[in-house]
């Protein structure tokens, strides 16, 4: 198990440039199975494992593809329809967006049930209900689900606007027939970067960002050269880490206005940020940080699930406390208790923690549960005094690429320790 050692107590100042959004690469190259016609160049994308398992999928249903130097190609011409071993299926949630992408190309979709970061319930069954109004038949034995038959129109409502179950409901319709109508469809950026994607190799998808998707199906679809949006989430970690290293940093390679709830936080919290046209620069000038009151997360454009722990992780040694409430997993704040053995001062009550600012954290054995968790406790052993060992940073490498190296880069001391 490979683990980061880290020495803490040093600002981060400096520059990085965030890789593309993990988020929308991987819907994209689901999307990639849809394509009959033609090459697919993704450019800006990262190097993780995460979109190698799925690429090793892609493979799988007979398409060729290639990875080097941040863009991918992928040749799905000759795809053929297969079922996805349970190993795969098993090491990350997206895999579920096969079930789309297999529905549109090949009328049939089988897999077991998709896996990932442990956050608590995490159902499908959104995923599902569209895909029988869409008029396919669906089996589900809990352990695997079968899909058949050939989407066409309909009206979807979803009682939550689930970021998977509104990219699965866009990957089986936009190859269909008739038109789909999502309402409360997902917001997030990544979704509007998948309807771009499509609508550049011929589909007929809009509305993404609003909340009402309509998806007009196609016969064909064609390749096409795409650039991976910035990834926020990413972005939003440099920007913790420089508050809570009372450092400087300047995030290149994103969208601003896809980090409003983080960067208006940080703001709140006495940190400075300067937004540029694609760079967002966050420092706190030797300021203290102050407790923002209440952070709650919500579906885009609220505040992100993905980001809590990180700001979490900057507020650890905030003045006053804050009240932390997790309002789309039921499990994300068990990083709570890695904080605490490094000094932090958490109750956790249901899904709400409550940080009590502390003077100081201090280095420990702490161990990563999942992806954000993980960048988060690499966070507070920055801040802290002493060193650190996170394990299980396999985790962490699902979702960054070249973390340690970028941390050095702004200063950082850490080092990572293979199997």
């Amino acid at each position: 198990m490979s683990e980061y050692i880290i020495s803490g107590g040093r600002p981060l100042v400096g520059h990085v440039r965030v890789d593309g959004a993990k988020n929308s690469v991987l819907p994209i190259l689901c999307a990639c199975l849809l394509c009959d016609g033609g090459i697919i160049t993704l450019s800006n994308c990262p190097r993780i494992t995460d979109v190698q398992y799925t690429l090793e999928i892609l493979n799988l249903f007979g398409c060729e593809t290639s990875f080097a130097d941040g863009q991918i190609r992928v040749n799905s011409e000759n795809a053929r329809f297969c079922g996805i071993p349970c190993d795969l299926v098993g090491k990350m949630r997206s895999a579920a967006l096969f079930l789309g992408a297999a529905a549109g190309r090949f009328h049939q979709a089988e897999q077991c049930r998709p896996g990932g970061c442990e956050l608590g319930s995490r159902p499908i069954d959104l995923h599902l209900s569209a895909f029988a109004k869409m008029g396919l038949s669906v089996s589900d034995t809990g352990m695997e689900v079968k899909c058949s038959g050939c989407p066409h129109g309909a009206d979807i409502f979803l009682r939550y606007p689930s970021v998977g179950a509104t990219e699965n409901i866009m990957l089986a319709a936009c190859r269909g027939s008739g038109t789909v109508t999502v309402t409360n469809a997902a917001r997030e950026p990544e979704i509007e970067d998948l309807q771009n994607f499509i609508n550049a190799m011929g589909g007929n998808i809009r509305g993404a960002g609003s909340g009402i998707i309509i998806i007009e199906g196609v016969e064909k679809l064609h390749g096409v050269d795409y650039n991976i949006i910035g990834d926020r989430i990413e972005a939003a970690t440099y920007l913790a880490a420089a508050i809570a290293t009372d450092g400087e940093i300047t995030v290149s390679g994103v969208c601003p206005s896809h980090l409003t709830a983080v960067t208006d936080l940080i703001v709140n919290s006495g940190g400075s940020v300067c937004r540029k046209h694609d760079s967002i620069t966050a420092s706190r000038g030797g300021q203290f940080i102050l407790s923002p009151g209440k952070v709650e997360t919500s579906p885009y454009p609220g505040f992100p699930t993905d980001a809590q722990s990180l700001i979490m992780a900057m507020l650890l040694c905030a003045a006053g406390t804050t009240e932390i409430h997790e309002g789309v997993f039921d499990d994300r704040l068990r990083v709570s208790y890695e904080f605490i053995k490094m000094g932090a001062d958490i109750t956790v009550s249901g899904r709400t923690a409550y940080v009590h600012g502390t003077e100081r954290l201090y280095g420990a054995r702490v161990f990563a549960g999942d992806l954000r968790s993980g960048a988060a406790l690499v966070i507070a052993a920055m801040s802290a005094r002493g060193e650190s060992v996170i394990k299980n940073i396999s985790h962490i490498e699902r979702g960054y690429n070249n973390f340690e190296t970028k941390l050095r880069g702004l200063g950082g001391n850490i080092v990572k320790l293979k199997d």
